[in-house]
């Protein structure tokens, strides 16, 4: 319960929402690309994340009441999550075999997380394996989008494509996260969560610290 109302939580909570600002004062910038489901995605983000706190901040908080469950917001998100960015980088990467690869993931997401349905509740239960998939299909698809713009024209201006700040903040987030993912379930009722989930918040607020960085030093009419 401490954690919820910690001043980490509150900060990555602020980070959020000021990288959603910036995502719609800058909107004009990537309109016209793929990345225009950022702005959009963003905005989802802040209204689930704040919703889930506030449940969570009212039934347990105000109500002390147990056993409340806000799970299915966050397996939601996931999924979104997922499919969000594949569909930017399949339209970012022009390479028949690295749009390929993506679709493939999107498809092998999919199926796993369907299949883990049947096993835990998507309603009650974290989507523990589904998100190390999701992990992992993120960074994969970073890398390859990255290993396709180092080899092309755009490497000259690349600190002017916004998609690469998005890339560099999601291996920065992800990358880390699939250990702590991996282990989830041993250490989610332990007394190592506080410190276990302060570093999840620190991660995030670098990750939308980058979003921010990115949405300001990039270059106008971003194009796929």
């Amino acid at each position: 319960m401490n954690y919820i109302t910690s001043l980490p939580v509150i900060i990555t909570m602020i980070a959020e929402l000021l990288a959603a600002i910036f995502a719609i004062i800058y909107y004009n910038k990537y309109k016209n690309s793929s990345l225009k489901v950022l702005a959009f995605y963003l905005v989802y983000m802040v209204v689930n994340e704040f919703s889930a706190w506030l449940y969570v901040y009212y039934y347990r908080f105000l109500n002390q009441q147990e056993n409340v469950n806000n799970l299915v917001l966050f397996n939601i998100y996931s999924v979104i999550t997922a499919y969000v960015f594949l569909y930017i980088f399949y339209k970012a990467i022009h390479s028949n075999l690295g749009q390929k690869i993506v679709i493939i993931m999107g498809i092998l997401y999919g199926l796993v997380s369907v299949i883990n349905c049947f096993y835990h509740s998507f309603l009650y239960e974290m989507t523990d394996i589904p998100d190390i998939v999701l992990s992992l299909v993120i960074v994969i698809s970073v890398i390859i989008y990255l290993s396709e713009i180092l080899n092309s024209d755009k490497i000259i201006v690349i600190n002017k494509v916004l998609l690469f700040w998005v890339s560099i903040a999601l291996l920065m987030y992800y990358l880390p996260i699939v250990p702590f993912q991996v282990v989830a379930k041993f250490y989610r009722y332990g007394k190592a969560v506080p410190q276990f989930y302060l570093i999840n918040s620190i991660l995030a607020g670098v990750y939308y610290l980058i979003f921010i960085l990115g949405f300001v030093w990039s270059g106008k009419n971003q194009k796929d």
